[in-house]
């Protein structure tokens, strides 16, 4: 059996225009983290349906929503499994698009592939490795000033979730508020893979690395590994925490 990975909108896609440019801002695909043990599994980074593709697994964003509906209906819905964050706020929705919808994180997906019902199921979280082969690395971009074009850039996670509930995300509903931090050696696992692709600079995609009970054993996993590690999920938070700067600085 043969399994689709996409991520709606496409990872090509500019968050202005919606069109295909080749600076503009790329990350991992997280639905590589959720590739399935029991098939064959190929990346379709433009989302063009494929002729021998069994059935498609697909991470949705709300601003990826129009775009999922119309590959849902080209393809049919009994070849569509969806999960991501706008399933998860609109399952039902979504139920009408695809046999199969994932509410929440999900390291249970080759169990929910073998249910011979449909509807909605939950996930069970579980740290599982980022499915990189299947990407081409050097198709990613970050546009950062300090980030030159012919880079290679990698994305992972050391935490997942948020203890805090802002109005405006949509982590709360997608964790429920809690965080979970990953142990050390799955952290280790991750860094080694990115070095294995010969990656230069690294993405910390954590909602929330600022509050990660053991930010300074994680950073420390990353000294002298990268050119350069850097997170948005840093935030006001390391205006109180002198010693978190210091110790980011240390590590690089």
């Amino acid at each position: 059996m043969k399994c689709g990975l996409l991520v709606f909108p496409s990872m090509y896609n500019t968050f202005h225009t919606g069109t295909q440019t080749k600076y503009a801002q790329r990350l991992e695909p997280s639905v590589l983290y959720v590739a399935p043990k029991t098939t064959e599994n190929i990346f379709v980074a433009n989302n063009i349906p494929q002729e021998d593709i069994d059935f498609y697994l697909c991470s949705v964003y709300t601003r990826g929503w129009n775009e999922f509906k119309q590959f849902a209906q080209r393809t049919g819905r009994n070849k569509v499994i969806a999960g991501g964050y706008h399933p998860t706020a609109l399952p039902e929705e979504v139920l009408k698009y695809a046999h199969k919808v994932v509410v929440g994180y999900c390291g249970n997906i080759d169990e929910i592939i073998a249910q011979e019902k449909e509807g909605i199921f939950s996930g069970a979280f579980g740290f599982t490795h980022m499915q990189r082969g299947l990407l081409d690395m050097t198709s990613l971009c970050q546009v950062y000033p300090d980030i030159m074009p012919w880079e290679i850039s990698g994305s992972m996670v050391t935490s997942v979730g948020c203890p805090f509930a802002c109005e405006f995300c949509s982590t709360p509903q997608m964790s429920g508020q809690q965080m979970r931090v990953a142990q050390l050696d799955y952290v280790e696992r991750e860094i080694s893979d990115l070095q294995k692709r010969g990656v230069s600079t690294v993405f910390i995609r954590d909602e929330s690395f600022a509050t990660n009970p053991h930010l300074k054993e994680i950073s420390s996993l990353f000294r002298g590994k990268f050119r350069m590690v850097y997170s948005f999920g840093t935030g006001a938070v390391m205006a109180k925490r002198d010693d978190y700067i210091m110790h980011l600085v240390a590590q690089g």
